[in-house]
């Protein structure tokens, strides 16, 4: 299921999702109007707040620029928090429609041969089950990378 929000000129959204030891944590999004910067950052737990500035935070998924959409899942994560960054900070007048859907879970049966994969593809072997964030309701299944070794 996929919130959905606008996020307006010079402006972020920031969703923070809690996760624990070894569970995965994947997302996919879109925006209809244009292209969003995006970034994933890890705060150790108790460590993130609203206030909190994203910088001070370890860099997962470097921010760039995302063209329309992306989609990728993480495995092995870390116990805390991670936040998932839309940044529309750059653009001056231009608000943009966003859909996002973040899913965590257990990481069981997720393939150990799976790679850290850009945020606009990912590798097509591989199944886990979660719950979603947004709606806490039972996932389908998504397409698992492994998270770089600095993540374990």
């Amino acid at each position: 299921s996929f919130e959905s929000t606008t996020v307006g000129a010079r402006s972020e959204k920031r969703v923070p999702v809690e996760v624990e030891q070894g569970e995965f944590l994947g997302w996919e999004f879109f925006t209809e109007n244009n292209d969003i910067k995006f970034g994933v950052f890890y705060f150790k737990r108790g460590a993130y707040s609203e206030s909190t500035k994203l910088e001070t935070g370890e860099i997962v998924v470097e921010v760039a620029k995302a063209s329309g959409s992306g989609q990728q899942t993480i495995t092995d994560c870390k116990a805390g928090t991670y936040v998932l960054a839309f940044d529309n900070r750059y653009s001056m007048m231009t608000s943009k429609q966003l859909r996002y859907s973040v899913e965590k879970g257990s990481a069981d049966g997720i393939p150990q041969e799976s790679v850290l994969s850009p945020v606009s593809g990912m590798p097509s072997s591989g199944r886990a089950y979660g719950e979603s964030v947004v709606t806490g309701e039972p996932t389908p299944p998504v397409s698992p990378v492994r998270v770089s070794p600095q993540w374990k």
